[in-house]
């Protein structure tokens, strides 16, 4: 167990690839990690996965869709809402198409 990682909130965004692994590698090592994702299906097969290695990692889902300000926000609000803090943030995640349409995500 890395003694920095245990049980400090972290917030991993992307269900895929590098970021699944971070997060994999964190609840491994007694993190409780957020996986941020749009999909809640993808990210809890990705948990099952992860309780093969080990069943007592803690790993969460939270709703996120950052094509969507709105969906930034209420992610935001309920992360807040269950954590007092965050100590590790994972950016990799992007958007696979640009659209020069604007909209409701502006």
């Amino acid at each position: 167990m890395l003694p920095w990682v245990r049980a400090n909130p972290s917030l991993c965004i992307g269900n895929a690839g590098v970021g699944l692994e971070t997060t994999r590698q964190l609840a491994l090592h007694g993190a409780r990690v957020y996986i941020a994702s749009r999909s809640e299906a993808r990210v809890n097969e990705a948990i099952s996965k992860m309780r093969q290695f080990k069943s007592t990692v803690d790993v969460r889902f939270l709703k996120l869709d950052l094509q969507d300000l709105q969906s930034v926000k209420a992610a935001a609000t309920e992360f807040m809402q269950k954590e007092s803090r965050l100590d590790i943030l994972i950016n990799n995640a992007g958007v696979r198409r640009w659209s020069r349409s604007y909209g409701a995500h502006y």
